[in-house]
C-alpha cells in the first residue's frame, strides 16, 4: 500500500510506510539514470536492492567513479546527515527505511526524499 508516490524522468518514488520513528521508501530507477537521496537525521538509513545493479556514492564525492556497487539482494547502510546519489547501471528497485529525527513530526514536508 502506497501512502504517496510520484513519477519522475529517472523513474518513480514512493512512501510506503510513515510513523513517528521511521519512514519507508521505495525508488524505481531507470537504467543509466541517477537520483539524489536526501540526508536523514536521527540515524543511518538502510536500503535493500531487490533488483538491478546500483552505484551508491556520497553526493560530495569528487569523482563519479567513487562509490559502492550494490547488486540485487544486497543491503547498504547510509551515514546519518549525508546526502547520497543512487545511479542505476540496470533498472533498479530499491527499498529503504529512514529514521525520523527526534521531535520531527509525521507529515512534515521534507521535500522529495
Amino acid at each position: 500500500m502506497s501512502i504517496s508516490s510520484k513519477n519522475y524522468k529517472w523513474g518513480s518514488f514512493e512512501v510506503w510506510a510513515d510513523d513517528d520513528s521511521f519512514v519507508g521508501l521505495f525508488y524505481s530507477i531507470n537504467a543509466r539514470e541517477s537520483v539524489s537521496v536526501a540526508a536523514h537525521k536521527g540515524g543511518s538509513s538502510v536500503y535493500r536492492l531487490s533488483s538491478g545493479i546500483l552505484l551508491v556514492r556520497r553526493e560530495d564525492s569528487p569523482s563519479e567513479s567513487d562509490g559502492v556497487i550494490v547488486t540485487a539482494g544486497d543491503a547498504i547502510s547510509l551515514d546519518e546527515n549525508t546526502p547520497y546519489i543512487f545511479s542505476a547501471i540496470r533498472d533498479c528497485e530499491v527499498y529503504g527505511i529512514a529514521p525520523r529525527a527526534p521531535g520531527e513530526k509525521v507529515g512534515k514536508k521534507t521535500g522529495d526524499l
